[in-house]
């Protein structure tokens, strides 16, 4: 017998009550008497992917929108050269963008900045501690994190998404 959700062979083993307790162990189809749930634990939920592909898009994109449409306060112009202002930035962002993209994407795979919360200062760090040097490296290791994050999100969805398609 095949699983009517990934065509692979079920598991059929006796039940408690005498019947046939039937499941996949490949995609969790069924009653799975191993564990209460009948979830694989190895495919994210399709709605999770969604959520960060949608956030991979308004990173790649968001950007990009907003430097070609223009903001005005960022050319240093009026508000009523507007349109100046707009060429100006797309003449600048057209071709550069996707390039300055992938390496920043590409920096942000290769490096991966961990920091420990304990050593950033006090407060969190938002106060400098006197008597230590140790707090400026993580402090400075946190913004490193924060900065490469959006980039991680961005290869976290590709790489889910792959697991996804692609079968082990």
């Amino acid at each position: 017998m095949e699983c009517p959700a990934c065509d692979k062979p079920v598991t059929q083993t006796p039940s408690s009550d005498g019947g046939v307790n039937i499941y996949c162990s490949y995609c969790g189809w069924g009653a799975n008497p191993a564990s209460a749930t009948a979830v694989n634990p190895d495919r994210p939920a399709i709605w999770h992917v969604l959520l960060l592909w949608i956030a991979a898009i308004v990173i790649v994109v968001g950007p990009y929108i907003a430097l070609m449409y223009g903001i005005p306060a960022l050319m240093d112009v009026g508000p009523t050269a507007f349109d100046e202002a707009s060429e100006r930035m797309l003449g600048l962002v057209r071709y550069n963008y996707w390039w300055i993209f992938a390496i920043y994407l590409f920096i942000s795979v290769i490096f991966a900045p961990t920091y420990d919360s304990n050593e950033v200062g006090f407060l969190g760090g938002y106060v400098d501690n006197p008597f230590s040097l140790h707090d400026d490296w993580e402090r400075q290791k946190r913004l490193w994190f924060f900065l490469l994050l959006p980039g991680k999100t961005v290869w976290a969805a590709v790489l889910i998404t792959k697991q996804l398609i692609v079968p082990r």
